[in-house]
């Protein structure tokens, strides 16, 4: 399976990445902080054969472009945000299962 999506998760580097988890760890490791999240996502996605450009975003790193810093600050209660081509396609955590299924689904469109 090959893809040319770009992935960009916008979140706060050293928050957890499932702070509002609520399935016990049964879909989830609630205790990853964001870049290992980010690692486990790359490592998933690779392992399913995609080949994909993921990088997390600090919206609060003064490197942080500035349409990306303005997506953070408007979604705040979601962060983070994973957005797949520009767009935000899922928020309050990061499931790889349900980033695949959205690259799934950009794929057939």
């Amino acid at each position: 399976m090959t893809s040319n999506h770009t992935i960009q998760i916008l979140a706060k580097k050293e928050t957890f990445a499932n702070p509002g988890c609520s399935c016990g760890g049964v879909s989830c490791d609630p205790s990853l902080t964001m870049e290992e999240a980010v690692d486990a996502l790359k490592r998933y996605l690779e392992e399913k054969g995609y080949h994909v450009d993921i990088a997390l975003v600090d919206p609060y790193e003064e490197h942080c472009p500035q349409d990306l810093r303005a997506m953070a600050e408007g979604h705040g209660g979601l962060l983070p945000l994973t957005l797949i081509d520009g767009e935000i396609v899922l928020y309050a955590g990061v499931r790889n299962e349900m980033v695949e299924k959205k690259l799934l689904e950009k794929s057939s469109q």
